[in-house]
């Protein structure tokens, strides 16, 4: 199953803060389980990273039309 999670928390990756871990927690187990989970948090530039079996998608923002165009092309959904 491809899963996304948005999460409005840069400090994702410092694991260190409670909505944060459980953001994590929660991503990394779904990916333990067999599940595509692609973690989408707000940066300062687009990266993208595979950490823990789950890939983590930085955006610059979180511009609905920038997370629409990236929920697109990773559902692999175009609109019409």
């Amino acid at each position: 199953m491809k899963i996304c999670i948005l999460s409005s928390f840069e400090d994702l990756l410092l694991k260190d803060t409670g909505p944060s871990i459980r953001i994590y927690n929660l991503a990394k187990g779904l990916a333990s389980l067999g599940n595509e989970v692609h973690v989408i948090i707000p940066k300062d530039k687009m990266t993208s990273e595979y950490i823990d079996g789950m890939t983590v998608h930085g955006i610059k923002g979180l511009c609905p039309i920038v997370i629409l165009k990236v929920l697109c092309k990773l559902l692999g959904v175009s609109r019409s």
